[in-house]
């Protein structure tokens, strides 16, 4: 899956799978169709299951009920409205067609030359907010770029201990 490659992220989705399934780390491997080693090398952070077997652990997790990533993605992605999910470094994980943003590039390499001002001060002022670290439930950004006025809304979304941002235009 585009943007979700860190082992952490795995690991925790792994572990919640199988405390709701009551499955061992064999049992599990054997539904996913590889070893023991491998799901307890991916329970411990030292890999991240490869692309093939993280599209597995997304439909495993789904059938038992397990909330992803993948499912944040999925809502933004279909969204008919101007919408990103963003990482820290500031990473597209998903758009919406109506963005104009591409997954897997960042916001910096996407806004034009003349708007690189504002995305950074925007950056900024995210970062000092508390928003990475989850003290705020939401945050309204207003600013101006020329003279329009736009507003931002930014929802923190936490995924296994990681903090990504859904960012809407309103």
């Amino acid at each position: 899956m585009a943007g979700v490659t860190t082992p952490l992220y795995w690991s925790g989705i792994l572990k919640r799978i199988r405390k709701q399934t009551g499955l061992s780390q064999g049992a599990l491997a054997d539904l996913l169709k590889t070893d023991q080693p491998s799901v307890s090398r991916w329970e411990r952070c030292l890999f991240a299951p490869s692309l093939h077997f993280q599209r597995k652990v997304e439909a495993f997790a789904s059938s038992v009920g397990v909330a992803t990533l993948h499912d944040a993605m999925a809502i933004v992605t279909h969204s008919p409205f101007p919408m990103i999910l963003v990482s820290r470094d500031m990473m597209v994980i998903a758009a919406s067609a109506s963005s104009g943003f591409e997954v897997d590039k960042t916001t910096m390499e996407q806004t034009p030359p003349e708007e690189r001002v504002f995305l950074e001060r925007f950056s900024n002022d995210v970062d000092e907010s508390g928003f990475w670290e989850q003290s705020i439930e939401k945050l309204d950004y207003d600013f101006e770029v020329g003279d329009e006025r736009r507003r931002a809304v930014l929802v923190p979304v936490v995924m296994e201990g990681i903090i990504y941002a859904l960012v809407q235009k309103a």
